[in-house]
């Protein structure tokens, strides 16, 4: 390439030498130079050519030595036949390259031909894309349009393209498998995460149907922005109850506890407290939300504590109306059983007189108590049966009787 570099040199700045007689003379020999240096950018084109043969090459090369050496010391008659001669051996060369381009290219075509039978062939595989079959198969028509190309560019040009789409092909097809793959495991997850306490009904309902959407891309997917969709849906809904069933946990840890203790005082309250038509349907209502909220039917994660927090208030606030009724009802209780028991008392004690004038008084002048009732020595506090002088001591019942000592017999009070 050097030595062709610098012949080249050489043949190209010849115009530039040579000292010439006359203006007649210089035109003349300034026209055999333009035409040699016109015929000379014909042989760096050929010399160039990456279909020239080394005999080729090496006789170019010396045609242009020859006429760089003639151009200082030749006349122009020789001149202009050493050019005429260059001619006819640049036509050959050129009638050379043609044939031997035209042979390449057969030969490229008849490998291109092999690769896009294998290329072909690879489509029949699993996970190749539906465009990338079509291109495919336009792929096959351009390879047919070039089998006769005499030129080489058109084939190169088809297989360039083949190669491109052999790339794309191999590596969509890997995108894919990878996708799929991604969608296996997305469904062991889904699988495991419907085991999991706090995850709702309707949300392993979701990851089931899920799941099933995505075995159809377990064996073959054959266009990768339906695939890439499906594993972005799937991966926002496994995400979604993900964290829906994180949530929930949280929020059950925290006042699950708690939720069912005023759930359990929310209906003692309701069924024994005193309570309003109005307050007993409010809290029965919010019994109703928090047992709801507690088995997870119609709930959102935070549900329990925003239920919790604004129930517990209600409650202690009927809780305390109630409390205050039942002390006022307990008080008033109180309050009429003591005066019954006053009134008792009082009928007692008349009816003690009473019996006093009806007690029943023996031959020996002993008065006997009436049944029921003892007579009670008030100074000693003790009680006796019969007395010889009833006004001497008051007549109690025996119920009361029971909070005094029995006296001893003497000659005025015996049992």
């Amino acid at each position: 390439m050097k030595l062709r570099q610098t012949l080249l040199g050489i043949a190209l700045s010849f115009s530039t030498i040579g000292v010439i007689a006359t203006s007649v003379d210089n035109q003349a020999y300034q026209e055999i130079y333009d035409q040699q240096k016109q015929q000379e950018v014909k042989v760096k084109q050929a010399l160039d050519s990456e279909f020239i043969s080394t005999k080729d090459e090496e006789t170019l090369e010396n045609m242009l030595v020859s006429f760089d050496k003639a151009k200082n010391k030749d006349n122009r008659e020789s001149l202009n036949g050493i050019i005429s001669q260059e001619k006819k051996v640049l036509d050959k060369v050129e009638t050379n390259l043609v044939s031997e381009e035209s042979n390449v290219a057969k030969e490229e075509h008849a490998t291109l031909s092999g690769d896009v039978k294998k290329l072909i062939k690879k489509l029949d595989e699993p996970f190749i894309l539906k465009a990338d079959k079509q291109e495919a198969k336009e792929l096959e028509t351009q390879l047919t349009k070039v089998k006769e190309a005499k030129k080489v560019k058109p084939v190169r040009e088809v297989a360039d393209a083949a190669k491109t789409l052999s790339l794309k092909i191999h590596g969509n097809q890997k995108e894919a498998k990878e996708l799929s793959l991604a969608l296996k495991t997305i469904n062991e997850e889904s699988a495991k995460l419907s085991e999991k306490k706090y995850v709702f009904e309707s949300d392993k309902k979701s990851l089931e149907k899920d799941r099933k959407e995505n075995t159809q891309f377990f064996k073959d997917a054959d266009d990768l922005a339906v695939i890439k969709k499906r594993k972005s849906d799937s991966d926002s809904l496994l995400s979604s109850v993900s964290d829906k069933r994180d949530k929930t946990e949280t929020d059950f840890k925290d006042n699950e506890e708690k939720s069912r203790d005023l759930a359990t005082s929310i209906e003692k309250l309701v069924a024994d407290g005193k309570l309003t038509t109005e307050e007993k349907t409010g809290l029965t209502n919010h019994l109703n939300q928090l047992n709801d909220s507690l088995a997870l039917k119609d709930y959102q994660p935070g549900d329990l504590k925003t239920n919790y927090d604004g129930q517990k208030s209600d409650y202690d606030s009927f809780l305390k109306n109630s409390n205050k009724k039942i002390a006022e009802e307990k008080a008033q209780a109180e309050k009429e059983a003591k005066e019954q028991a006053q009134k008792a008392q009082e009928e007692a004690r008349r009816a003690a007189e009473n019996s006093q004038k009806e007690s029943s008084v023996s031959s020996d002048g002993w008065h006997q108590a009436p049944a029921g009732y003892k007579y009670l020595k008030v100074t000693s506090g003790l009680t006796y049966g019969q007395v010889k002088i009833p006004g001497n001591f008051s007549l109690i019942s025996e119920a009361e009787a029971s909070n005094y000592r029995p006296g001893h017999g003497n000659g005025s009070a015996k049992q």
